[in-house]
């Protein structure tokens, strides 16, 4: 291998590392009282601040948490009581905004539910 080809491997490898995707997500939910909508946000190589944002025509509850953390929390969510693990959790509202940070390679999970039925949902993640 030649220098010259050294060094656009190694300019490659720098652009690689350097430039990672940002999170933008908009997605529309139909939910029923008996429905929990989990989302799941991959872990990236660095530390992130994980906006939630959730516009509803009726009352919904956000939950957002760690999915290493998913045994000791899912339980208390489906009574809607929100667990120490959780990062950030809205109860009973039409509009929500959430700030969690979510440790490096850490995957993350975003619960949505509501107590009524035909519930119209829209959630929006971004970084």
């Amino acid at each position: 291998m030649n220098w010259r080809h050294f060094g656009l491997l190694a300019f490659s490898l720098i652009l690689s590392v350097g430039c990672q995707t940002r999170l933008s997500d908009e997605k529309t939910y139909t939910l029923d009282s008996a429905d929990i909508k989990t989302l799941i946000v991959d872990g990236v190589p660095r530390e992130r601040e994980l906006k939630v944002t959730a516009t509803a025509d009726n009352p919904v509850s956000l939950y957002v948490y760690l999915e290493a953390d998913k045994a000791e929390v899912e339980p208390k969510i489906d009574v809607d009581v929100a667990s120490d693990k959780v990062l950030a959790h809205a109860k009973d509202s039409k509009e929500v905004e959430l700030t969690a940070t979510i440790p490096s390679s850490e995957t993350a999970m975003i619960d949505v539910k509501t107590k009524t039925d035909g519930t119209t949902v829209t959630v929006k993640l971004s970084d």
